[in-house]
């Protein structure tokens, strides 16, 4: 193993993150009844969110949460000929609670906003602007990337992909660069695997990357290169993990979230892969980090009707926040 690729290992185990957020796939097992996609529920409408606004399909989100860009909320959707509907939108539920971790330094002195240029060769894909954040005021040679990105085509995909994440200064100057990693949306199935990449119409998901031994100062934009697989035959998962709340140790400076499985069957979690983004009492996003389970493998099975607790150990964010946007990566588990 070369110097600098051991080194970047040793960071990210230190920091108790991987380089990007999300997982890719899990094996599905055998006899599920496919939900077929009715093409009625093509984001011609607006779809509801949680807090009882709309989400319209062409709505531009925003970073600093001055637009609602939720886009997870459930939706009863239409019946298509069969009776049955592909909904999709079951992850990224935004949970709050009491102010965490708790710390002193101003969001301004921690974050920026830089603008998205995004490129095929998926058109139907849109991101605005992307939040390049630190854990530390004083941390200069690393950041982590959240960028929201929209669906806005007229049916759903999976395994939506960054091809390529470019981050430039002000010159235009390439910085750093990073290559094919997941957007993160809801949890599909297709054929014979689970994967947490879908994006119905009108979806949000988000990219997120850790790029450590490079300039914060220097990135002052950022070119997405976005490509997804536009299959038709998307199944919706019979369990439903969902976070409940969390709470958060000072002493340990342990996160602590509560998942509930309200589906008709056992998920099984994967952590490392699930993550949380850390938000404001205005949804403006603040820094990501990942969950894990606690288990080796890093792993959890949620029964219908229990609960499992997912843990961030060691959250090392110098600044505060009062809500989490959650993903979850899991699989059926009959």
């Amino acid at each position: 193993m070369k110097p600098l690729v051991l080194l970047t290992v040793v960071v990210a185990l230190l920091w108790g993150s991987t380089p990007g957020c999300g997982g890719g796939a899990h094996p599905a097992d055998a006899g599920q009844d496919a939900v077929a996609y009715d093409a009625h529920d093509a984001g011609l409408t607006d779809w509801p969110l949680a807090d009882g606004t709309t989400d319209g399909p062409l709505d531009g989100g925003s970073v600093d949460g001055s637009v609602a860009d939720d886009g997870f909320a459930d939706v009863a959707g239409d019946a298509g000929t069969d009776g049955q509907v592909y909904v999709g939108r079951n992850n990224g539920t935004v949970v709050t609670g009491a102010s965490m971790p708790g710390g002193s330094t101003p969001s301004a002195d921690l974050r920026k906003v830089v603008p998205v240029t995004t490129l095929g060769p998926s058109p139907e894909f849109t991101a605005w602007e992307a939040v390049i954040a630190r854990a530390s005021a004083s941390k200069q040679d690393a950041f982590y990337a959240i960028v929201p990105i929209r669906n806005t085509g007229a049916r759903p995909y999976c395994f939506v992909t960054v091809e390529s994440a470019q981050y430039l200064d002000a010159g235009g100057t390439e910085v750093t660069s990073v290559s094919f990693r997941d957007v993160n949306g809801s949890v599909g199935r297709l054929g014979s695997v689970f994967t947490p990449t879908c994006l119905s119409p009108g979806e949000v998901g988000y990219f997120c990357d850790v790029q450590i031994l490079t300039s914060y100062d220097a990135v002052a934009s950022v070119s997405l290169t976005i490509s997804a697989d536009p299959d038709t035959q998307i199944f919706d998962p019979l369990s439903k993990p969902v976070p409940t709340g969390y709470s958060y140790d000072q002493g340990t400076k342990t996160l602590s979230v509560t998942v509930e499985n309200v589906g008709m069957v056992a998920a099984k979690i994967f952590g490392l892969s699930s993550f949380y983004i850390l938000l404001d009492s205005q949804d403006t996003i603040l820094w990501w980090h990942t969950l894990r389970t606690g288990a080796s493998p890093d792993e959890a099975v949620i029964p219908a009707g229990s609960s499992v607790t997912l843990v961030d150990p060691s959250v090392h964010y110098e600044g505060s926040g009062t809500r989490l946007r959650v993903f979850l990566d899991w699989a059926d588990e009959t």
